[in-house]
């Protein structure tokens, strides 16, 4: 019964242990998980704090707090760095 933007809040909060506050949509992907296609959408957050619980070890292997250039660097896939390079892009300053 949640929106998207609650999901998206409550997901950061339950995997990463953080309180954001929720910024622009920065795009979706779509990408094959077993049998099936897995939709991701994003958006832009802002750190607001934490929630004083652990991260979820089950879904996050490490919590990294990087500049953006550094991100872009750490990501694995291309896919990754093109929705960072175009949100970035789209960023004022």
């Amino acid at each position: 019964g949640e929106s998207l933007k609650e999901c998206a809040l409550r997901e950061v909060a339950e995997e990463l242990g953080v309180v954001a506050s929720l910024g622009d949509f920065a795009g979706m992907m779509t990408y094959r998980v077993g049998d099936r296609d897995k939709y991701v959408l994003f958006w832009q957050m802002e750190y607001v704090g934490d929630t004083g619980a652990d991260p979820d070890d089950g879904e996050v292997a490490e919590v990294l707090r990087l500049t953006p250039q550094d991100a872009l660097a750490a990501l694995s896939y291309q896919r990754d760095r093109r929705l960072l390079e175009t949100v970035l892009g789209a960023s004022p300053g």
